[in-house]
């Protein structure tokens, strides 16, 4: 293969390897806690917001019990509202829209900010 055959090979397979790993990479000023941890900070913090980022159906077929629903298609929009000094706690189905939307706060230099790990799928305790 010349030079230039093996750059239209390597390419797409970087964009795709970028791609499927960027999900997992941690993000700065995002903590990102298993069930019980997540459990033990939550009743720790006073001021902590619990935010449930599933849709509307999600939420009204179980969730954790104090936690409001901002689903992420509208989270840029409800997240306006949250004081940037309080502590957020999210979470959805299984981690990663609660991840994009972590994401999406810390960009915005919200702080601090934790995710549980794995979604309300690894929540032990029954769901309100």
């Amino acid at each position: 293969m010349s030079g230039m055959e093996w750059v239209v090979v390597l390419v797409p397979v970087i964009a795709v390897a970028f791609l499927a790993v960027r999900p997992f990479v941690p993000v700065k000023g995002v903590t990102d806690l298993s069930a019980e941890a997540f459990r033990e900070k939550w009743l720790a913090e006073k001021n902590g917001l619990l935010v449930d980022v599933r849709e509307q159906a999600e939420y009204r077929a179980g969730h954790i019990p104090k936690a409001v629903n901002m689903p992420l298609s509208r989270f840029d929009a409800l997240a306006k509202d949250i004081p940037g000094d309080r502590p957020v706690f999210l979470y959805c189905q299984s981690g990663m829209r609660s991840k994009m939307a972590a994401k999406r706060l810390a960009k915005n230099g919200h702080a601090p900010i934790y995710n549980l790990k794995g979604g309300v799928l690894r929540w032990p305790d029954r769901l309100a």
